[in-house]
């Protein structure tokens, strides 16, 4: 049996603890997160601070990018550290020999269930046999996994930024647009059902449509010209002069 201590429980660390309570060769046995107070439920002990932990096997680190080395700073230096970052890389845990990273490439809400078993799981480790141990950690979790190194995996995150955080950013700005004139944002659902759809069975290049694409000046003046927002203003200009370069560059 494999003991793990998680650290971090916000929507990662929730859907990681999940995920991780059905195998049955891993056991998380302690959540470490400060909004957790001292006590247990069925079987796992909830801790608010990382001095409190007792060693385990494996100590995964589910947190913000910008605290996971200091995070590991606190755990003890002959531990195995594995971080869930895809932009941070490997050797951000400085202090452990035994590190690795376990990255699921997606998006978790709290309340929003996931099947971990299609998500793609990107694992790094500082010598073969750690990496084993993830591997067997990983293909327990999900059928996607692969190995990849930070410089790979920081590539991919970027890529995840885009298409996820900043076209979700979008569908804010739309709701807001829609809204203001009492419109539901659901009647956009089919367009953006088939917008998701459709990159899946053909290249984006080819499925790129609109206005800009078909540098439609006149539309493009007038959905500017009702855009009050300033910020509305430049995200439609920006996005609009890269649809134009990047269909001339193709050309």
């Amino acid at each position: 049996m494999v003991t793990i201590a998680l650290i971090g429980y916000g929507n990662l660390g929730q859907h990681l603890h999940a995920a991780l309570e059905v195998l049955v060769d891993y056991k998380v046995t302690q959540i470490c997160s400060p909004s957790q107070a001292l006590e247990t439920r069925n079987g796992v002990i909830y801790r608010a601070s990382t001095n409190q932990l007792t060693p385990v096997d494996l100590y995964l680190i589910a947190v913000k990018d910008d605290v996971i080395e200091s995070v590991s700073l606190q755990l003890p230096p002959d531990a195995f550290l594995v971080h869930t970052s895809g932009a941070q890389p490997l050797s951000i845990i400085a202090k452990q020999s035994r590190r690795g990273v376990l990255y699921p490439l997606q998006s978790f809400s709290r309340d929003t269930p996931v099947d971990f078993k299609q998500i793609p799981l990107f694992i790094e480790a500082s010598n073969q046999q750690d990496l084993d141990v993830l591997m067997n950690l990983a293909k327990k979790l999900s059928d996607r996994v692969m190995p990849l190194d930070s410089k790979g995996r920081f590539q991919l995150q970027l890529g995840g930024v885009l298409v996820n955080n900043f076209v979700n950013h979008l569908y804010c700005q739309a709701a807001d647009l829609l809204a203001q004139h009492q419109l539901p944002f659901d009647l956009l659902h089919p367009l953006i059902m088939e917008t998701a759809q459709k990159v899946l069975r053909i290249d984006p290049k080819q499925a790129q449509t609109g206005p800009a694409k078909r540098k439609d000046l006149n539309t493009i003046e007038a959905h500017l010209a009702v855009l009050t927002d300033e910020n509305q203003q430049e995200i439609y200009k920006l996005l609009s002069r890269s649809i134009g370069a990047y269909d001339d560059k193709k050309h």
